[in-house]
């Protein structure tokens, strides 16, 4: 029998392609990833309640979105059904420890003799001399329609009794005319010589036959017969969003402090799951707040006001800071009574927490996230220059540049490109997408450990640097309106008056139609950028990855090494143009042209296509034509390019 194994995985793959049920090779054999162990430091040193609804949101999401389309009978979660871990990462190759289970995948082998095929816990029975060491059969079945994978003897008549002699187990030998198509395969009796041709059978959607809950419920669906290797069954669906410490989160020496993780934990005690800390941020919840007078004439409001030396009699002319500090305090300081209190209805009376609760009911179903706030944080912040400090450094022109860096920037469509040297990032990965990633809607699953099966999710925080492109609202209202005949938009574009950054917003959160063109717009762009990164930054693509904000109209390329080795920056300071240069070479014209541009949808491996794990999209939603424009006539959306 081979053994179970335990497996070091290096940190900057790990987390893309360490996931529970994800295969890997080592040597010559194949393995399933059983079980990942927790690393509790990192694991506490991750505002987890932060993001807890936004997880679940997100999956809940793809949850619905696969019952629907493919006839999956997954549940829906609650934001406290998630269980949280950390990926315990081995920092050396050679160093002794352990970072999880991992098991040989498919428990299957065959003889080098006889092409006897066996199951490896039990043994093989062809007697042929075991010194020579049987070959793994590393070929699994998988149902593109469920997500299911078993071992080819569980989805076929191998291994099936013998109909000639009712040996038990007697369809155990193997042969081919050609071994990569099993069209040509059949098995042979071991007792008395039967043969019959191999049958793939049909999936009934049923991890185990006894399961009275399918994973689809579609028509069966026959088996797909595949290798056992990391992407080529499931696909981790990761998201990444950064973490910057706001007003009041950082202490006099600029490190962070307690307070934002404080500030979660009430918001979630006080109110439940239900509301994202981010709605806090948005000028509907200042604005509904502000016109109930009754809750700033509490005494509470008036205390806490006097303790920050903020005027409550003066509310309406505070500042943002201004008016979030109270917020914040008064939902700390309510919290803290609310645990010690006996009578907790009581407190949130005098804390005016009910109100705050009916101003967060009428606005949560603002299109706002955790994420788009920290874009919002990313695309406004004031440049700075503070070494060791949790908030970002970030500057806003390269430290030398041939041409007028406005003019040019500019002419690329953006109005700014921004470099942060120590953003500080938190990955999450949520579950897997078994099958095709093309396929619409994916077939995507949470992740389910333990006797319990309770869902989990693996999240990693770490610092490294990024660029962020932001483009230019008023050339993107433009583009959306040169191209309306093919964006179709809801709303009526001839209305628009003025072409500024809200009106661009209005139209991006209140419009499905512009959002997912401009969507496709700012995903090329950014594919390009990262396409060709490799030859100004040192970093290959796999280095890299991407977060799109589409209400900001921007995005943002970072490094997903935690060791930060500076080749953005250097790019940033010294290629920036030569790097752009590159890119519009091949938004124009990729090798693959004309047959990218006019038959692939103008997206193809040779221009924009980058390895699955990098994109948060799995490659969909790109197009060079948003660029670069295409005429009408082809099969494919004609655009007016964003670049011309």
């Amino acid at each position: 029998m081979i053994p179970i194994i335990t497996h070091q995985i290096q940190e900057n793959s790990a987390f893309f392609q360490g996931n529970p049920e994800q295969f890997f090779s080592k040597g010559i054999r194949s393995y399933l990833i059983e079980r990942l162990w927790n690393d509790d430091e990192a694991l506490n040193g991750i505002n987890i309640e932060k993001f807890r609804r936004t997880f679940v949101k997100t999956i809940n999401t793809l949850i619905s979105r696969r019952n629907q389309g493919a006839g999956g009978t997954l549940p829906l979660l609650q934001p406290f059904d998630l269980n949280f871990k950390s990926l315990k990462f081995i920092d050396d190759k050679n160093s002794e420890g352990k970072s999880g289970i991992f098991t040989v995948f498919p428990n299957a082998a065959m003889c080098p003799v006889c092409n006897h095929y066996f199951v490896i816990s039990k043994g093989k029975k062809c007697g042929h001399d075991s010194s020579k060491k049987p070959r793994q059969v590393t070929f699994i079945a998988v149902c593109d329609e469920c997500g299911l994978f078993v071992p080819l003897h569980r989805a076929s008549n191998l291994l099936s009794n013998c109909p000639g002699c009712n040996e038990e187990n007697g369809l155990s030998i193997l042969n081919w005319r050609d071994r990569n198509d099993f069209a040509t395969y059949s098995i042979k009796c071991h007792k008395c010589g039967h043969v019959e041709n191999l049958i793939i059978y049909f999936c009934n959607h049923k991890k185990f036959q006894s399961d009275d809950i399918p994973l689809s419920l579609n028509p069966p669906r026959k088996y797909r017969i595949t290798s056992a290797k990391a992407g080529a069954v499931l696909h981790p669906y990761i998201i990444v969003i950064p973490d910057i410490p706001q007003e009041g989160e950082l202490d006099r020496n600029g490190r962070r402090n307690t307070d934002a993780r404080v500030l979660a934990e009430a918001i979630n005690e006080i109110f439940g799951p239900s509301y994202d800390e981010s709605v806090l941020y948005l000028p509907e919840f200042r604005s509904s707040l502000e016109n109930n007078t009754q809750f700033w004439a509490l005494d509470k409001i008036d205390e806490l006001s006097e303790m920050l030396g903020l005027d409550c009699t003066n509310y309406l002319s505070w500042s943002q800071e201004q008016f979030l500090k109270i917020i914040k305090t008064l939902l700390k300081v309510g919290y803290n009574h609310i645990k010690e209190s006996p009578n907790p209805d009581k407190i949130k009376t005098r804390f005016g927490l009910y109100q705050i609760q009916d101003v967060l009911e009428t606005v949560k179903a603002i299109d706002y996230s955790e994420k788009d706030l920290q874009g919002d944080f990313l695309n406004s912040s004031s440049p700075t220059r503070i070494p060791g400090s949790s908030s970002p450094v970030i500057r806003n022109a390269p430290l030398s540049f041939n041409e007028n860096y406005d003019d040019w920037i500019k002419s690329q469509g953006l109005i700014g490109i921004r470099h942060i040297s120590n953003i500080n990032l938190v990955q999450a990965m949520l579950g897997n997408v078994a099958g095709s990633t093309r396929r619409d809607p994916i077939i995507f699953s949470p992740i389910y450990e333990g006797k319990r099966k309770t869902p989990t999710v693996y999240v990693r925080q770490y610092q490294t640097e990024g660029i962020l492109f932001q483009l230019d609202h008023e050339k993107l209202i433009n583009w959306i309106l040169d191209n309306q005949s093919t964006i179709k938009a809801n709303i009526n574009l001839s209305n628009i008056r003025n072409k500024d950054e809200i009106t661009y917003r209005k139209l991006v959160r209140e419009d499905p139609h512009v959002r997912i063109h401009i969507e496709t717009l700012l995903h090329t762009y950014c594919h390009l950028l990262i396409q060709q990164s490799s030859i100004f930054t040192g970093l290959d693509n796999q280095s890299l990855s991407e977060i799109i904000y589409p209400i900001q109209g921007s995005f943002f390329i970072y490094s997903t090494n935690a060791i930060n080795i500076g080749g953005l920056e250097f790019t940033y300071d010294n290629y920036l143009s030569d790097w752009f240069s590159k890119v519009f070479e091949f938004a124009y014209d990729c090798p693959q042209d004309p047959g990218c541009l006019y038959d692939e949808g103008g997206a193809c491996i040779a221009c924009s296509y980058l390895p699955e794990f990098v994109c948060e999209r799995f490659n969909h939603n790109l197009d060079r034509a948003t660029l670069r424009g295409r005429k009408e006539g082809t099969k494919w959306p004609s655009y007016q390019g964003y670049i011309r």
